[in-house]
């Protein structure tokens, strides 16, 4: 198992869709924060025109003038960041995409070489495979979340300056209760390509996950027509449960997290290797 391990790692970082995608995660969090500062500069320069042009104009009432005034503060860019805010919210845009695409990649690696069968042969469970897999995914995760981070400090420092902060450490332990839902979610996808050896609709769910609006809507749906039908007044479970949804809250109840990180992870993980084991690899 250590030695099936230690290939699957060294394997990640043979990829070159790791590498490609980590490139591109990194390039993004460095381009966040001076985006940020040209969308919002751009914002105001156009709230204060149309604020001008109303004050000079008999078709917009005092009340009209003091809700733009309003609007043109709201624009204000940021010019100071705490350090925690940045190691907690490691995700830019798209960041969660490239990572899980990444991951169904590698998940995939054993069966689009041809050589899966003589690996899984050598092992006195088969499902070994799948969980070396899974170990192996948590140092990609962490790669790609911990460099996001330092993209979001370089292209901060360029913007806007550091203010003392005292939530560091709660910050981090935010970071790894964030890596630990993003494995939960790896759970699903491993099932899916490495074990029903489907990598396409392992993409499609990275796509879904990993836009972070979709899935949303889906939970919304589910709880609407199902779960508050079957229990009356239940309210919000999968839209408020879900990793995906978790991983997307600033700071998640870290109970909550772990909980659902290890119902939902463990399952289908338990899933992924009880199927494979069953199964007949070609």
């Amino acid at each position: 198992m250590g030695n099936l391990l230690r290939m699957d790692t060294y394997r990640i970082f043979r990829s070159k869709t790791f590498f490609v995608c980590l490139i591109l995660a990194f390039a993004l969090a460095v381009a966040s924060a001076p985006v940020d500062k040209l969308l919002s500069s751009l914002g105001q320069m156009f709230a204060t025109e149309v604020t001008e042009t109303a004050k000079t104009s008999d078709e917009f009432s005092d009340e009209d003038v003091l809700a733009l005034e309003t609007a043109k503060d709201a624009i204000r860019f940021r010019t100071e960041e705490k350090l925690s805010n940045l190691i907690k919210n490691p995700f830019t845009f798209l960041a969660t995409l490239l990572m899980l695409i990444s991951v169904c990649s590698f998940y995939y690696a054993d069966a689009e070489g041809g050589y899966i069968k003589n690996i899984a042969g050598q092992m006195p469970m088969k499902g070994f495979t799948i969980l070396s897999k899974f170990l192996a995914s948590v140092s990609h995760n962490f790669i790609f979340m911990a460099l996001c981070v330092v993209g979001n400090i370089i292209g901060t420092l360029t913007v806007r300056h550091f203010v003392p902060d005292d939530a560091i450490l709660s910050s981090i332990g935010i970071f790894f209760l964030k890596l630990l839902l993003i494995q939960s979610i790896c759970a699903l996808l491993v099932l899916f390509v490495s074990t029903m050896q489907n990598k396409s609709l392992g993409i499609v769910m990275a796509v879904l996950f990993g836009l972070g609006f979709v899935m949303p809507l889906i939970y919304e749906l589910i709880d609407v027509q199902l779960i508050n039908r079957l229990f009356k007044d239940a309210g919000a479970v999968f839209a408020k449960y879900m990793p995906d949804v978790l991983l997307g809250e600033t700071s998640p109840d870290p109970v909550t997290a772990i909980l659902v990180s290890v119902i939902f992870g463990g399952f289908f993980l338990l899933l992924a290797i009880r199927a494979f084991d069953r199964k007949d690899v070609k």
